[in-house]
């Protein structure tokens, strides 16, 4: 992966010159909304239009969180966490600013994904192919080329957030949002957690409630939840990733037994052996980059390729 200095701007992102004298100035006065970009389980998202004085206008998208769980500290978690993953990696979606620490509401301001999310992109696929896309013998939804495309990209946001010694513990279609030239952003740090010395998370109590979307949650993730299973680490994602990938290329969930007859030898084996096993033999980001179904990769010039036609932004 392409080492990039903390500060430098990255490759394909715009980011002007006055961003960060602005960075913190939705604390003072909040730009106006624009319009609404949706509502997840803890919040709602807005768009917001910053005009600077270089003659710019800089898009932000604004997190205001409803949730009555998510406190001062929680929040200083996700800002924590988010400023820590976006250096350095431009699969990262990056942290302008938050509001003010311990005083709600509170409320995150990130930059803009104009393409929405992953998810977004999914269903638009299974819309356009109509109930047909249901039948376990339907052609993929996207190309190996595309899942190679995407993969690639969340793959090396991953390995970087691993390195930092950070589980994100919610890689899901809904988390993975997409720029305007189609690149994946790894999103949301409400669920991330550091390791411990050992490379381990260990659950807070018994019953403590699920991390994450049941969907995409690793095993051990849902046994740690409710109160059957011990401490786990970062493989969990390498399941969260290998659910993302599974929902690109079928309707059928990993209880369906899917045959993904339709994909490639090497990229059912990536999900089938390699990403939906148990974490024993499930493989770590390193190992994934190394699997035959990423063979040709660049791994060090990612943000300088342009997308597949069918991932870019109209």
């Amino acid at each position: 992966m392409k080492k990039l200095r903390p500060g430098q701007q990255l490759p394909a992102r715009k980011v002007s010159p006055f961003l960060e004298e602005y960075k913190y100035i939705c604390i003072v006065r909040m730009p106006p909304q624009v319009r609404p970009l949706g509502r997840g389980g803890v919040g709602e998202v807005h768009l917001l239009e910053l005009d600077l004085p270089c003659g710019e206008r800089l898009h932000i998208a604004h997190k205001a969180i409803v949730c009555r769980k998510y406190d001062a500290a929680r929040h200083a978690r996700e800002v924590a966490a988010m400023e820590l993953a976006a250096a350095a990696c431009p699969f990262v979606l990056r942290l302008y600013g938050a509001s003010h620490p311990g005083k709600p509401p509170y409320g995150l301001y990130t930059e803009f994904a104009p393409l929405g999310s992953l998810h977004d992109l999914i269903q638009a696929r299974r819309a356009a192919a109509g109930p047909g896309a249901r039948r376990p013998t339907a052609p993929p939804l996207f190309s190996d080329g595309e899942v190679r495309w995407l993969a690639a990209r969340v793959l090396t946001a991953l390995r970087h957030v691993h390195a930092l010694g950070m589980v994100h513990r919610d890689v899901s279609p809904h988390n993975i949002y997409r720029t305007a030239s189609g690149a994946p952003l790894l999103a949301d740090f409400d669920a991330a957690e550091m390791v411990d010395d050992k490379g381990l998370v260990y659950p807070r109590g018994r019953g403590g409630g699920l991390v994450g979307r049941l969907a995409t949650a690793a095993p051990e993730v849902r046994a740690a939840a409710y109160g059957g299973g011990g401490p786990y680490g970062k493989k969990a994602d390498m399941w969260g990733l290998g659910a993302v990938l599974l929902e690109m290329v079928s309707e059928q969930s990993v209880a369906d037994g899917p045959e993904l007859a339709g994909c490639s030898a090497a990229l059912r084996g990536l999900l089938l052996e390699g990403l939906l096993v148990p974490q024993g033999r499930r493989l770590d980001a390193e190992a994934a980059m190394a699997h035959p179904f990423f063979d040709g990769v660049d791994w060090h010039n990612l943000e300088f390729e342009e997308a597949p036609p069918g991932l870019r932004g109209a």
